[in-house]
């Protein structure tokens, strides 16, 4: 059975990020979104309807000259495990 993951909004505070990483950063966030939720085996980012409400996937911490895809990639793997843990 694929499980399936309804994402309304996302909230993201990129502190300490230049504006133009950060916005390159947000734009590669949904790709990098739909990789790793692939990865754990959720089929989809686009239908459910399993309310489990807000969902504070915490603070991970960008080494120094962080490239905006691999920041991407390690957010949207931070969110997925919180995701797929509390839906579990």
């Amino acid at each position: 059975m694929t499980r399936r993951v309804h994402i309304d909004r996302l909230d993201l505070s990129l502190r300490g990020i230049p504006p133009a990483m950060a916005e390159t950063t947000a734009q590669l966030l949904g790709p990098a979104l739909a990789r790793a939720l692939r990865r754990d085996g959720v089929g989809t980012l686009n239908q459910g309807n399993r309310d489990t409400g807000d969902i504070d996937a915490g603070r991970i911490d960008a080494a120094a000259g962080t490239e905006p895809g691999a920041l991407a990639t390690q957010m949207a793997e931070h969110i997925v495990q919180r995701i797929v843990g509390d839906r579990s």
